[in-house]
């Protein structure tokens, strides 16, 4: 069959994209049709000329030859004078006549490849499902199916690591052979990591840092009174004083901690850090742990490490940003804390002292930071955060320790 007119490949896509879609979910309905009416397919009617017109009709009939679809005619305009609609005869005719390949095929191609991966990244199933219902998960089509291939085999390789921290591109080379392609599969690996695949889209670094993926490895700054105990490996390692106004150690060299702080506090924010670090606040009793942001594997198992080597009277706090995302980095340091049987406290997060106005919060943001905090037993928190619906960054609010 020769070239397609534009107006022609038009019509037989869009009639093949509502039978693609109808097969893929295995539709009963009646068969798929395009009706070229002023209001549905405006095109046919305005601005054509005789010669377009004619060459649309010449396409057609080619297309009803080839028995991908059959055409109706409207009788009253005379011999090929008007086209009332377009309806499919054939979608495997159709499909090689366009030269395009079934979301069914597709599907079945990603499952084939996709299988073998579930026993380590289980979501995939997820993506499988919604494929087979034509939704798009964080706008990823079935067509797109080896973005979340790459993504799972990236989630695998972390895995295998046991989340070790390593280059986003150095892992990405070693991969993929290209340098940003991980950073390529954000939405992908956000998904697949995420506690549901419909989840709010977290900050790239956020997803990446959860898989140990950073920039540059993490450093572990500690401030406040005892000594960390590191070193090349668990069986050398020796305490050493922290230092003041802290210290700054590679958390995958951290394996405990020797004092008897009265608190330990994260805090998400690196000039809190600082600020409460040179003793702005008052004289450190406790210890005071910079998160870098979204915490890292390796510094959520130094943490680990030094948490479960205090006192159990010495209580947990987590200080950051009044947002969505600071809930999240919250939640993620409580679960974490949970694997040693502790106890996560919120520290001025949610306290408005001094705080007029500020980024508003949206109704699916306090809805989310309500069932973080409900999940957590932060009530209180989320109670002042639904009444002013304000947003809060830790540079804003006076410094006052535990």
């Amino acid at each position: 069959m020769p070239p397609m007119s534009p107006l022609s490949s038009k019509a037989l896509r869009t009639l093949w994209e509502r039978a693609n879609r109808k097969d893929l979910r295995g539709s009963d309905a009646r068969t798929p049709a395009l009706k070229l009416s002023v209001e549905t397919f405006p095109d046919y009617h305005v601005g054509l000329s005789a010669a377009d017109r004619a060459a649309f009709h010449a396409d057609l009939r080619a297309a009803e030859d080839k028995g991908a679809i059959s055409i109706d005619w409207d009788r009253r305009a005379g011999h090929d004078g008007q086209v009332v609609r377009i309806r499919l005869a054939s979608l495997p005719d159709l499909t090689a006549l366009l030269g395009e390949r079934t979301s069914v095929e597709i599907l079945d191609e990603a499952r084939t490849a996709l299988m073998p991966l579930q026993a380590v990244v289980s979501t995939i199933t997820l993506f499988l499902s919604a494929w087979a219902e034509d939704r798009a998960p964080r706008g990823i089509h079935v067509s797109d199916w080896i973005k979340v291939r790459d993504a799972a085999v990236a989630i695998k390789d972390c895995k295998s690591r046991d989340f070790a921290e390593v280059s986003v591109r150095r892992a990405s080379v070693t991969l993929f052979g290209y340098s940003k392609r991980i950073e390529a599969l954000i939405p992908a690996l956000d998904a697949l990591t995420a506690q549901r695949i419909d989840a709010e889209a977290r900050p790239a670094e956020t997803v990446l840092a959860a898989l140990g993926l950073v920039k540059h490895p993490s450093t572990l700054l500690i401030a406040g009174p005892g000594q960390l105990l590191s070193g090349e490996s668990s069986s050398t390692a020796h305490n050493h004083d922290i230092q003041r106004p802290y210290s700054g150690v590679s958390p995958r060299h951290v394996f405990g901690y020797a004092g008897t702080p009265a608190w330990l506090l994260t805090v998400e924010n690196l000039t809190i850090f600082h600020e409460l670090a040179a003793g702005n606040a008052g004289p450190l009793k406790g210890l005071v742990i910079y998160t870098g942001g979204f915490p890292s594997h390796a510094v959520l198992r130094a943490y680990l490490a030094i948490a479960n080597a205090i006192g159990e009277d010495a209580r947990l706090y987590h200080w950051g940003d009044t947002d969505l995302g600071g809930f999240r980095i919250a939640e993620t340091i409580a679960c974490a804390a949970t694997s040693i049987n502790r106890r996560i406290s919120l520290w001025a997060m949610g306290d408005y002292q001094g705080i007029t106005d500020g980024k508003l919060l949206r109704d699916k943001e306090i809805a989310d930071i309500e069932n973080i905090c409900a999940r957590n037993g932060w009530a209180a928190n989320a109670d002042a955060i639904a009444r002013r619906r304000i947003a809060i960054e830790q540079e804003l609010q006076p410094i006052y320790l535990p």
